[in-house]
């Protein structure tokens, strides 16, 4: 792996975690209805 892939790989996991973050919270309410 060499330096630009892992850039990539930790902008793409930055991207993602707030994304599966807000989901989590944006979904709890309505599994708890």
């Amino acid at each position: 792996m060499n330096l630009d892939d892992k850039a990539l790989f930790l902008d793409a996991m930055e991207d993602v975690q707030p994304l599966k973050r807000h989901t989590d919270v944006h979904w709890q309410p309505t599994r708890n209805l």
